[in-house]
Order: C-alpha cells, then structure tokens, then sequence
C-alpha cells in the first residue's frame, strides 16, 4: 500500500501502512517511490526529480515494524497473516503500475499520462479497500488494550503526515513551520 501525492502533497489514511509514498514529480510527471521517512522531510527540486527505486524490502520492514508496534499474540498470528499478505499484495500491484507508467511516460501525451496517473490512483483506492476488512478482523481479536494501542499507532500516523505536510507547505512556499 502506498499513500498516493500529486506533487507531495495529499495523503490517504491507512496508507502508511506500507511505509512507502508515491510522489508524482512535477517537472517529470514521473510516478516514484519514496520512503515515507523521505516524503516527510522537506525537499528540493533536484532531490525531487532524482529517480528512486521500488523496494519491496521497505514493505516487509514496514510490516515487522507495525506487528511489532500492535504488539501481536500468537492467538492472532493467523489473523496478522492475512493482513500482511494484503499489505504484500497491494504493494505488488501499485509497485507493477508505477513501474509500466515510469517505463512508457516518455512517449505519454498529456492525456495518456492523466489516465496513467488515474489508473495508480484507483488501485491504491481499491487497495485500501482491500486492507479495512482484513484490519477490521484483527482490531476485533485484539484486547480493549490492544485496539487503545492501535488507535494511537494509528494516530502516530496522521500527526506524521500532517507534519510532513506542513513541513513540504513550508519548503514550497518559504515560510516557517511553527
């Protein structure tokens, strides 16, 4: 899963799951992957238009991080399983989009290119919509303290993308984040 920026800015909720980001460049209008660590920071013109690899290790660290952070048991491992694989799943399908899209983008016209862009976009929505069930079934095996937890892992995950938000705002416009 991959939260989905049209010029680094926007964010879908769950999409932090994966830990990667989708940033379209404006200059080259090239879907890349970034780290999540990266999309927060400020960045310049030439980090942006700098190509960047698709890696599916970046996914699995994700995933060990956040089973971690959810602090799952043995009990829910069959549950956690099914959840993960979807987050592999969704990741494999937006990594083969943007890679068909990076590799024809040279002979796109405007409007071939929009369509390509649409077509990433859809999927990580349909994405998402893949990955609510299979949460929704280990938040409910979880333990009242469990979900407390993963309400706040969750809500780690706003507050950061709000702060790279307004840190990415900020750079664009030269103003001061306070």
């Amino acid at each position: 899963m991959y939260r989905i920026a049209k010029s680094a800015s926007g964010a879908f909720g769950a999409a932090l799951l994966a830990g990667a980001v989708l940033v379209a460049s404006p200059s080259t209008q090239a879907a890349q992957l970034q780290p999540a660590s990266q999309a927060a920071a400020p960045s310049t013109q030439s980090n942006m238009d700098a190509p960047r690899r698709v890696q599916p290790d970046r996914v699995e660290a994700r995933i060990n991080e956040l089973k971690k952070r959810l602090m799952i048991t043995p009990q829910q491992e069959s549950k956690w399983d099914a959840f993960a694989q979807t987050m592999r799943d969704n990741a494999t399908r937006e990594r083969e989009l943007i890679e068909s899209r990076n590799q024809r983008l040279a002979s796109l016209n405007a409007v071939d290119d929009m369509k390509s862009y649409y077509e990433i976009t859809k999927t990580h929505s349909e994405n998402v919509g893949k990955l609510v069930p299979a949460f929704q079934d280990l938040y409910a095996s979880m333990s009242p303290e469990q979900q407390r937890n993963a309400d706040q892992v969750f809500a780690s995950f706003a507050e950061r993308r709000a702060a790279g938000g307004a840190a990415r705002h900020a750079s664009r416009t030269g103003s001061r984040v306070q």
